[in-house]
């Protein structure tokens, strides 16, 4: 089935399709965002623990390139957020209700379709077709992959394998680290005294940390690479019990209300590539970007997105 087909496709609306696709509908252009998750934001992401946030996904944000701030003037403008805790980065910001309040605001006034699962990309004529697993398919002149690079490259596994190798190749280069989070709810506070607290695990370290609009409550426990890969393909249920048990340890007097975990296969790039985004000749109006271009943080996702937006 053909969906009335748009200017320009932004696939994955995370924190750097939402910056391309402001800035493409700002300039006129009829953008499409697809993403296969429930909301948006991707990593940027929180959720809700006995009525408070709790950010499971990248904690904080920064104000420091003013390209990607004058995009997100309007959605900075409803969104309550106040600097960080020194000890969380000295330079960023945090929202009150929630890190995921900042993409919410963002995508207010997009067109955004969600639950979307993307199977395959191809290049036909002079435009670029997508499948979904739903049997719907749209096509645009201009398609900007936002995706983790492993998975941009199987949109192109039955279709264009010299292009699949290409972004593989890329992934190799840069590198990605997967993390473990867990989030725990306290049945009883910690002590004033505790604010954060490194916990040595049998096989590696995991950080956690107190979530600051909910002081001894709300923990978000941040499980080293080494731990991570370590554990990797174990079941959610599996990692909370085995944390459960070493926070249970550490603190025998406190107990742990709610706990729940989530795997980010792709948390962070280790070497990104320097380059604002990836394009080939050869593939006219297909472009690649997030934070494996520039630097792996919001700011470099979204600087290197917009930066292919503003050449449109």
């Amino acid at each position: 089935m053909s969906q009335s087909n748009p200017q320009i496709i932004v696939l994955g609306a995370g924190i750097a399709g939402l910056t391309a696709a402001t800035h493409l509908n700002e300039k006129g252009y009829s953008v499409l965002l697809l993403d296969k998750g429930r909301g948006v934001g991707g990593r940027v992401a929180t959720r809700r623990v006995k009525d408070f946030p709790a950010n499971h996904g990248a904690p904080c944000f920064r104000l420091d390139r003013p390209d990607v701030v004058q995009v997100w003037k309007n959605a900075l403008a409803s969104v309550a957020f106040t600097p960080a805790p020194l000890g969380l980065d000295p330079r960023a910001y945090v929202c009150a209700e929630g890190i995921s309040q900042l993409p919410k605001a963002l995508a207010k006034g997009l067109t955004v379709k969600l639950e979307t699962t993307v199977t395959q990309i191809e290049r036909q004529q002079d435009l670029w077709r997508l499948s979904t697993s739903s049997g719907e398919t749209w096509e645009a002149p201009k398609l900007l992959i936002t995706a983790p690079l492993p998975q941009a490259a199987a949109f192109f596994r039955t279709t264009d394998k010299v292009l699949e190798q290409r972004i593989l190749h890329a992934a190799d280069t840069v590198r990605y680290s997967p993390q473990w989070t867990a989030i725990v709810s306290w049945e009883t506070g910690l002590g004033p005294e505790i604010e954060t607290s490194y916990l040595r695990l049998a096989e590696g370290e995991a950080m956690a940390t107190i979530h600051e609009q909910v002081p001894r409550k709300i923990w978000v426990i941040h499980a080293s690479r080494t731990w991570t890969e370590q554990h990797l393909e174990a079941e959610a249920t599996t990692i909370v019990s085995t944390l459960s048990q070493e926070l249970m340890r550490h603190f025998p007097e406190a107990k742990p209300f709610v706990m729940q975990a989530h795997r980010w296969r792709f948390a962070r790039t280790e070497r990104p590539l320097e380059q604002s985004f990836m394009d080939w000749a050869d593939r006219p109006g297909l472009a690649l970007a997030g934070d494996f271009c520039l630097e792996s943080s919001l700011m470099g996702a979204a600087q290197s997105a917009l930066t292919w937006a503003m050449r449109q």
